[in-house]
């Protein structure tokens, strides 16, 4: 098998970016298993406050930080998805409205409208390296990590903007021929996806020629997209007639509509658990629809006009910002003190048993490319697969670490506080066990001021025998004797 030294280093190295989407889905998967037996329904847990005018909101899962575009005061607001408290504000271009996280490059991408221009952050340091000129008002902004591609949708000009990641230029300009919106792209495929709401369809461009190569109905003004890449599934949220389409991104059909609450906007799915979030900014709430049966499970109340929708799928929170309240709201499906209550042993194994399956499958890769030839670290074409490996079997070490340490620590909070009591169960017969009742001073050797644990008191009621017997057995003592 004869390859050419170029092809193969540029097929390894778009395979090689391919490690941490697909090492990501595996580790996410494994913890859907722990934590969907333990939902207790979707609601707000925190509320962060931002700067004004708050639209669009995404996250980079890997650092667990969350960016805030506010098209009111020309800013980015950086909350963290550990505390949910805002860290810093970022000064951006003006009104921004767009935001996109490379999470391979750790760079936030976002779409100033009226400076007609793209922010470039380090996610690292907080600080603008890059501003790059684009179409005219430019509205959603998203990344192809495989490719190192951004995509920028222009409303003034009908088109989509290419830049190049690496060097920050743009690369092509995509004409559409109608107004365009949101935009989304496929980390797996390389296809992107965008809303076109007045011609109320969602256009495919195929990323390696930049066409488009498929034109897809949609409900009445679809204004923004979102992708499931695991099931390489298409969301789009019509505003016109409050309902999302669902298109299957493989035969380009659309396979459902689901009506959600009044003027829907931004939506985002969850890879792992399926679900979808809808924010219905004219209903002031978030519709939770599960993507396996395409309807909406839960309603969320959320502060005024909720508008961007943003979803962290290794932690599970969704994030809403409402842009009149000027803030962000952290969504999760069931409490913090809840969440801890998993199986971190089991979580540990499957995580671990993922990792090495990333790990085979790269070996595989390279065998199926250069056959006899083992991988180093020395081979320049082999390193983005020798490098899947090694991430892989870190991470799996990683799950084995905090299976331990996690599961040490439930042990250890279960022996420092007893578990409350419930209608039945280990806990309810214990606090019986536990329970104090009322002093009762005509029980001999009970003072009126004293307590005592009746350690009997879930046992049946026995005939009293007196404590003291001053007749033989069997005889009766005289009425009123003492």
């Amino acid at each position: 098998m004869s390859i050419s030294g170029k092809s193969v280093a540029a097929c390894l190295r778009r395979r090689g970016r391919l490690a941490l989407p697909v090492a990501l889905a595996a580790i996410a998967l494994t913890i859907s298993a722990t934590s969907a037996d333990a939902a207790t329904g979707p609601q707000v847990i925190a509320t962060a406050s931002v700067g004004s005018g708050p639209l669009a909101v995404d996250v980079n899962p890997v650092t667990n930080t969350i960016y805030v575009a506010n098209s009111g005061d020309n800013t980015v607001s950086v909350i963290n998805g550990r505390t949910s408290a805002v860290t810093t504000t970022i000064p951006v271009g003006a009104a921004p409205h767009g935001v996109a996280a490379d999470v391979v490059n750790n760079t936030i991408y976002v779409a100033n409208v009226l400076s007609n221009t793209v922010s470039a952050i380090n996610g690292g340091t907080n600080a603008v390296t890059a501003t790059i000129p684009v179409g005219g008002n430019p509205a959603s902004v998203a990344v192809n990590e495989l490719f190192d591609t951004i995509y920028v949708t222009n409303f003034a000009d009908d088109s989509v903007s290419v830049i190049n990641a690496l060097t920050n230029h743009v690369t092509a300009t995509i004409p559409i021929g109608t107004t365009v919106s949101g935009v989304v792209a496929d980390p797996l495929t390389g296809a992107v996806y965008v809303a076109l709401p007045a011609a109320n369809a969602v256009a495919m461009i195929n990323g390696l020629t930049n066409h488009v190569t498929a034109t897809i109905p949609a409900g009445n003004a679809p204004f923004e997209v979102a992708i499931n890449p695991a099931t390489n599934t298409i969301y789009a949220s019509n505003n016109g007639d409050s309902t999302v389409t669902v298109i299957n991104a493989f035969t380009n059909h659309v396979t459902a509509t689901i009506p959600v609450g009044f003027s829907p906007f931004g939506v985002a799915a969850n890879s792992v658990t399926g679900n979808v979030y809808v924010a219905n900014i004219a209903a002031d709430t978030v519709s939770v629809i599960d993507g396996r049966t395409n309807q909406v499970t839960a309603i969320v109340a959320t502060g005024i006009r909720p508008f961007g929708m943003a979803v962290n799928t290794l932690t599970g929170r969704a994030y809403v910002s409402n842009s009149v309240d000027n803030t962000v709201q952290v969504i999760a499906l069931r409490p913090p003190a809840v969440a801890r209550r998993r199986r971190p042993l089991v979580t540990a194994a499957a995580g671990s048993a993922s990792c090495l399956i990333v790990t085979a499958a790269a070996m595989r890769i390279h065998a199926m490319v250069d056959p006899g030839n083992i991988p180093t670290p020395y081979d320049a074409w082999a390193t983005p697969l020798f490098f899947i490996a090694v991430f892989s079997v870190l991470i799996a070490l990683g799950f084995l670490a905090y299976g331990v340490v996690t599961s040490a620590e439930q042990r250890r909070d279960r022996r420092q506080s007893p578990p409350p009591p419930g209608p039945d169960g280990r806990g309810a017969r214990a606090a019986d066990r536990l329970r104090t009742v009322a002093p009762n001073p005509e029980l001999p050797g009970r003072r009126p001021d004293q307590d005592r644990t009746d350690v009997r008191a879930h046992q049946p009621r026995r005939r009293s025998i007196p404590a003291r017997r001053s007749q033989p057995w069997g005889v009766r003592a005289a009425p009123g004797a003492a």
